[in-house]
């Protein structure tokens, strides 16, 4: 490993699946400490907050530090601050809005806002926030604009069209649910991706 100045790691079906860790996964992450090598767990994860992603990872085995977590929502909420994006509409999990915290006021369920308070639209994997009431309500804050004004920017944590469960079956990931979006919004309206791959993940 003399060769290797840093390594950037992937999570899910790589060290773990599910809450179970792949045989000698976490051997190997020992033996990279011992080495010294520097490394960063990298996760397009956004269905679960970063402290209950953490905190799955210790229980299987692993020794994982905040600092040392790079994920999907935290590329995101970087994003929403470079941007001064101050009132999102988040279709996100309750637990990955804990990561949120900073949008409180505009996290859970959005109540008491109309379309036009809000400056962007947030998606995540958030199988309970896919309902039609809610997609339409983010249909209607990205429609929302008036001649000359600026367009509401459709984000997402990524495009993944599917998403494996640890009992091998498929689920529908969020990137369909962003294409859905575009689709009924039309006017040339492309969602913009921060996880794995993206560029802005790694940057």
């Amino acid at each position: 490993m003399r060769n290797i100045k840093a390594l950037l790691i992937d999570l899910s079906g790589t060290l773990h699946v599910g809450s179970e860790p792949i045989k000698g996964a976490v051997a190997a992450i020992q033996k990279l400490r011992q080495a010294k090598v520097p490394f960063r767990f990298c996760s397009n994860t956004s269905k679960e907050s970063s402290a209950a992603l953490i905190h799955r990872l210790n229980n299987a085995g692993f020794e994982v530090h905040p600092e040392e977590l790079f994920t999907s929502l935290g590329a995101m909420k970087k994003l929403l601050h470079e941007r001064g994006v101050q009132r999102p509409y988040l279709l996100l999990s309750p637990s990955a809005e804990e990561d949120f915290a900073d949008f409180a006021e505009n996290s859970g369920s959005n109540e008491g806002r109309e379309e036009k308070d809000y400056d962007a639209v947030v998606i995540g994997l958030a199988p309970t926030k896919f309902s039609y009431e809610q997609l339409n309500e983010a249909f209607r804050i990205l429609s929302n604009t008036t001649s000359g004004s600026k367009p509401i920017p459709l984000l997402a944590t990524h495009r993944a069209r599917y998403v494996r469960s640890p009992s091998g079956q498929l689920s529908l990931g969020p990137g369909p649910f962003v294409s859905a979006l575009e689709t009924g919004v039309g006017n040339g309206l492309r969602g913009e991706s921060v996880g794995k791959p993206d560029r802005a993940f790694f940057e």
